[in-house]
């Protein structure tokens, strides 16, 4: 999921202030976890009570990590 994906995807719920996804530094990829900030308390609730279990696709990439490389 994108970005923009993100946002667009809570937007939906209110006023978004910032929304940040989480990578992992060396490879790039994300960690799968981002944080949503909203204007008000109400929207965050919002968000809580609609997407809650709500299943985000999965985009692997095409070229999986080398697992016997360590750095």
């Amino acid at each position: 999921m994108t970005q923009m994906e993100l946002e667009e995807l809570f937007s939906q719920c209110g006023r978004i202030i910032t929304a940040r996804i989480l990578y992992d530094s060396k490879t790039g990829i994300s960690r799968g976890i981002a944080f949503i900030r909203y204007d008000h308390r109400y929207e965050a609730e919002l968000a809580i009570q609609q997407l809650n279990g709500y299943q985000i696709p999965l985009e692997l990439p095409n070229d999986p990590l080398d697992k016997h490389s360590i750095t």
